[in-house]
């Protein structure tokens, strides 16, 4: 059986929970809204992941940290989907996602799990997975095809998700701009650093610091929701 122990790593963790959370609660009051539901589903998604990699920074086992990762897959590829769903609400332009599309934009999620949860016995998710110890206790691995597509394909969301958002509010009046503005930077504080991370660069090798910082995200959406009104109109109302 796995042992866990938590270090000083998990206490931004914690606080982005409880910001995740207070999100969640914020949104959730405002579902009447579609940009409130779609945003709550963001939060939740958000809390998992960093509920499933502080479980993963704080064992050394292996196979249990290989189960974690396999976890945590399809929470990382539903966000991206989620944030497209979340700019096309904000947009009014929900009604474009038909059953077909819904499927197309979630159906690599479900995709990514089977093969992570499976990449033990195949060579196209992740190979050579290792365990490191440094500050915390790291699962490191080699991408494979599999794992490199999905990646891809995440951050192309990501790119539509922007490309619409910005396409929105260009010609509209400077609130909904400020609006955007707060959606622009709470998605880059969290994006950054998760991208630095696929690309290799972190302060600590194999520690992947964005799900610490997704409290600060969760504060300016937090702000956006409630001081700054994100969700109570969109342009085309």
């Amino acid at each position: 059986m796995a042992a866990f122990s938590f270090t000083p790593y998990h206490l931004p963790l914690v606080a982005s929970a409880a910001m995740l959370a207070a999100l969640a609660v914020a949104t959730w009051r405002q579902r009447a809204s579609p940009v409130a539901r779609v945003f709550y589903f963001v939060s939740v998604l958000a809390l998992a992941w960093i509920v499933i990699y502080s479980l993963d920074i704080a064992t050394a086992d292996l196979d249990t940290k290989v189960f974690l990762v396999a976890l945590r897959a399809p929470v990382v590829a539903c966000l991206p989907a989620c944030g497209v769903l979340l700019a096309l609400s904000y947009a009014g332009l929900d009604r474009w996602l038909t059953r077909t599309r819904l499927l197309i934009l979630f159906a690599p999620a479900a995709l990514s799990f089977l093969a992570a949860v499976t990449s033990q016995y195949h060579p196209y998710w992740r190979v050579n997975y290792r365990v490191e110890m440094s500050a915390v206790p790291v699962l490191l691995y080699d991408p494979a095809v599999g794992h490199r597509l999905n990646t891809l394909w995440g951050y192309s969301l990501v790119v539509v998700m922007i490309v619409v958002i910005f396409r929105m509010v260009r010609d509209a009046p400077s609130l909904y701009l400020r609006r955007a503005g707060v959606m622009f930077v709470g998605l880059a504080v969290a994006l950054v650093p998760h991208a630095l991370f696929d690309a290799g660069i972190t302060p600590i090798r194999g520690y992947n610091i964005a799900p610490s910082l997704f409290g600060v995200s969760a504060a300016l959406y937090f702000w956006g929701t409630i001081r700054g009104r994100v969700l109570d109109l969109i342009p085309t109302a």
